[in-house]
């Protein structure tokens, strides 16, 4: 007869108690993503006043060759709410890397609320923020800077989920009457949970496994503020 170790007993049933968590948390993420998306619609049909409305695009985030676009919407007398969506459906593109390996890969969707509040007034000057991001991923094959996340992501592909949370401050330069550009840095706390794999093509499956990282935040993002 085959007796389960209570450790690993336990261990099952924290990993299923926290993905189910995680699953929740999910849903409400994009529910709340909705209503966000709902919001800037309406903004949007009914017209808004200047620096009300902004649409950025992050610099940094394009040289990892992932379009990339944030809406910014007033909502209050020193605050914000901004929703950015991220998407690489194709493989990975890096600009400085010439020869282009076909082995390379760095597929994934973004998504992350974020809520700010401006020192001064809205659009201007410095800001703190804060927030909750989910992304999926199919990565593997090149160098990740620094370990970020995984440590062996050049030899192998992990392929899975991750939610976390962050807070960040920054600063906002007015270059015309409808243009301005920011630089934002932070840091992000998140979980993930994957499937990890021999190589990028192919290899055994190691089967599902789940981390906590730690991960710094940064941007250079042009702005257009819609009239």
């Amino acid at each position: 007869m085959l007796i389960t170790p209570p450790i690993f007993t336990f261990h099952t049933k924290v990993f299923t108690f926290v993905s189910n968590l995680c699953l929740k948390m999910k849903k409400v993420l994009l529910v709340n993503v909705a209503l966000i998306v709902s919001l800037l619609v309406s903004c949007l049909l009914n017209g808004v006043q200047a620096q009300q409305l902004a649409v950025k695009n992050n610099l940094l985030y394009d040289v990892t060759g992932t379009p990339n676009l944030s809406l910014e919407l007033r909502t209050g007398k020193r605050w914000t709410t901004e929703l950015t969506l991220g998407f690489k459906p194709f493989p990975l593109y890096n600009p400085f890397d010439y020869s282009q390996d076909v082995d390379k890969r760095q597929k994934h969707l973004l998504i992350e609320p974020e809520l700010r509040y401006w020192i001064c007034s809205p659009f201007a000057e410095f800001f703190i923020s804060g927030n909750v991001f989910w992304t999926h991923y199919n990565i593997g094959g090149y160098k990740m800077p620094l370990g970020l996340m995984f440590t062996e992501v050049e030899n192998n592909r992990y392929q899975g989920d991750a939610i976390g949370a962050g807070l960040s401050a920054g600063y906002s330069w007015i270059l015309a009457n409808r243009w301005s550009i920011e630089a934002e840095i932070g840091v992000d706390v998140g979980w993930t949970w994957y499937d990890r794999y021999e190589c990028i093509h192919c290899g055994a499956n190691f089967g599902p496994e789940d981390k906590i990282f730690v991960t710094p935040k940064a941007g250079i993002s042009l702005i257009y503020y819609i009239k």
